[in-house]
């Protein structure tokens, strides 16, 4: 089609415009304006974007449903993103406060679990729900947190009644 119209693999849409757009390409008119630069877009759901690698890759990859655990494992006042989470965690890495135990607990077994969930994925094409993997993750922080020796505490209790432990069997009794 290029070559019928007598045009050049470099030539430039200006060209095409000076020599006259051929008319088996059933456009009725090209009209370009010098005072505007071309830019390469990207539509996605009706939306234009500048267009990049990035934007176009996240317009057409799957995306999972988010699952909210920060927040089940002390870290509320952080994003999900891991950045975030290892800033929260290296700054309370010495800490020796429940919500801290919970937190390093948490982001291991979370750690653990979405690798294993990866390579199941890719090596033995088996998937497990989102809600199911979390529930997995959960109750593996729960089961880690039965194991502690605490301090009774108010607090230490209220947290521990929140992962549904009831057993004062994890509270150190002085001894």
């Amino acid at each position: 089609m290029i070559y019928n119209a007598r045009l050049h693999a470099s030539d430039l849409v200006a060209t095409i415009v000076d020599k006259g757009v051929p008319a088996e390409w059933n456009i009725e008119t090209l009209a370009l304006s010098p005072d505007f630069l071309d830019k390469t877009v990207w539509f996605s759901d009706n939306v234009s974007k500048d267009f990049s690698a990035s934007v176009a890759w996240e317009s057409i990859r799957y995306h999972l449903p988010n699952v909210q655990w920060a927040s089940s494992i002390g870290l509320q006042n952080s994003s999900t993103a891991w950045d975030d989470i290892l800033a929260s965690l290296i700054t309370s890495a010495r800490s020796k406060s429940f919500d801290a135990v919970i937190s390093r607990i948490g982001v291991a077994a979370v750690a653990y679990y979405v690798w294993q969930e990866r390579n199941n994925r890719l090596f033995h094409n088996q998937t497990r729900p989102p809600d199911i993997l979390a529930g997995v993750i959960l109750e593996t922080i729960r089961l880690r947190l039965l194991s502690l020796t605490c301090k009774k505490t108010a607090f230490v209790e209220a947290r521990l009644v929140d992962w549904g432990i009831l057993d004062d069997t994890v509270f150190d009794n002085g001894g």
